[in-house]
């Protein structure tokens, strides 16, 4: 596997845990 594979699958990654964390906060402040 080379440095550029991981790097992408890093930057995936991180833009999959932010996207999560948006939703769940929007949620949040659709909610109270």
């Amino acid at each position: 596997m080379n440095i550029e594979n991981i790097y992408g699958l890093r930057k995936l990654r991180n833009i999959t845990i932010a996207t999560t964390d948006i939703v769940e906060f929007r949620s949040k402040f659709i909610n109270d």
